[in-house]
Order: structure tokens, then sequence, then C-alpha cells
């Protein structure tokens, strides 16, 4: 680990971003002691409405990164891979040379908080490994023909 934050990006429709930030810190406040009061830093939103021109969205995207676009270490997080967030969000992760990574849900952006003072292709390689290690299957489906599954 470096020390220095990695500044994270969220990228996503509107509401889905704000919802995970919201339950992130939530969970965040129950398990570390982390205030509810203070907002997370290095976090920044940007939810995307996709009935926005495209030179709008270059616009509002560009004064939503001012803020961090000279930071050393980004990474862009989006929620669905092809959709307009993540379009926008690769285009302007190509301009500036920032990793993007798709598909955010609560566990990868936990690992993203968690592991963001690490070097940034170790955080990458956690929030992946972690994200992939939290999708597992409960319960499988049922058999058809009745029988119990072991």
């Amino acid at each position: 680990m470096n020390g220095f934050p990695c500044t994270l990006a969220l990228v996503t429709h509107p509401g889905i971003g704000s919802a995970l930030v919201n339950h992130a810190h939530r969970f965040l406040a129950t398990t570390s002691g982390h205030s509810t009061s203070q907002p997370l830093s290095g976090l920044y939103l940007i939810e995307v409405d996709d009935e926005l021109s495209t030179d709008q969205l270059n616009t509002r995207f560009f004064d939503c990164t001012a803020e961090f676009s000279s930071h050393s270490k980004v990474l862009l997080l989006t929620d669905l891979q092809g959709a307009t967030p993540a379009s926008l969000a690769l285009k302007h992760a190509r301009l500036n040379g920032w990793p993007l990574l798709t598909g955010l849900n609560l566990p990868m952006l936990l690992k993203a908080i968690t592991y963001r003072h690490a070097d940034l292709h170790e955080l990458i390689d956690k929030v992946i490994s972690g994200t992939r290690q939290s999708v597992d299957m409960l319960l499988p489906p049922a058999d058809p023909a009745g029988n119990q599954a072991t």
C-alpha cells in the first residue's frame, strides 16, 4: 500500500450510484465506526441522464471530473457495460488514461473503498476478485423431477 488514496468515480444511471454510495456509507458506519455524517472522501458520483445530448453529457462529465482530473490515481466504476453511462465513461477513460470497471454493485464498491489506498493495479485486482467471490449460488434450482438436490 502506498498511502495515497485512489479517486473513485462512479458513473451510473440516475439513482443507482447514489443508492450504492448510501448503502456503502451505512455499511461502513456499522462495521468500522465510520461516521455517517461525513461523506466518503475521494468518492465522486456522476449520474448520467441519457436524455441529454452528447454535447451536454460531455460537458457535464468534464465539469464533474474537473476536481479530480489531475489526480494520479483514478478508477472509474460504471453499472452497465454498453449503456450510456459506460460509453461516456469509456470515452473519458481513454482520453485520461483511467482504468474503467463495469458491473458496479455493492460488493464491488465496498472493495474499492476498502482498498483505495493500495497501488492502482492491486486495487483493480482486489475489486475484480472480490466481486467475483461475492457471486455465489446459495440454493440450487429445483429438480423438475422433484428429486432433492445434494
